[in-house]
């Protein structure tokens, strides 16, 4: 009779187990009360900024949609009003964008990166919107909704065979 209760208590105690923990997502905090008046604002929220579109970017789409709606509201604005970072996103790259456009956001979110981290110099639109599109192919890589939609499977095919240059060049002509 104590084993039986023994292994009861045991196999109790590992189903309770899962509802103990508690599943938190690890994203970036945005503070309380932050906000974009003058152009130094949004040069001194750049770190915080690049964490919250790395963690956009690390993670599946519906993963943690709150605190992803969240970032993307303050990546969005911070992009909006900063002095000295301009993306300009040609629609023409994005054949996804219609039926697809939750899409925009690693698209942004590839974009911003890559102009963060390239020198001005160094920096072209081809190669924005070539990081930009890497992004998207790495969402809808980690997503199985996205592995039926044709012109999705044609870009990850072009970023497989290192064609995703090619391809811009000839949409933002």
């Amino acid at each position: 009779m104590k084993r039986r209760f023994t292994d009861i208590y045991f196999l109790l105690l590992i189903l309770l187990i899962p509802f103990g923990t508690v599943a938190q997502c690890d994203a970036p905090g945005i503070p309380e009360g932050m906000t974009f008046e003058e152009p130094g604002d949004y040069r001194s929220a750049d770190a915080l900024a690049a964490d919250c579109m790395e963690w956009l970017l690390a993670h599946d789409l519906d993963y943690c949609a709150s605190d992803r709606n969240e970032l993307n509201a303050f990546v969005l604005v911070w992009l909006s009003g900063h002095p000295d970072l301009i993306v300009d996103v040609k629609k023409e790259a994005m054949p996804f964008l219609r039926s697809h456009p939750e899409l925009l956001y690693p698209m942004l979110h590839g974009m911003a990166m890559y102009l963060m981290e390239t020198p001005e110099k160094e920096c072209n639109e081809v190669n924005a919107h070539v990081a930009g599109l890497e992004a998207v192919t790495d969402a809808i890589g980690k997503c199985s909704d996205y592995k039926k939609d044709e012109e999705l499977k044609r870009l990850r095919k072009d970023r497989r065979k290192g064609r995703l240059e090619e391809r811009v060049q000839e949409w933002i002509k």
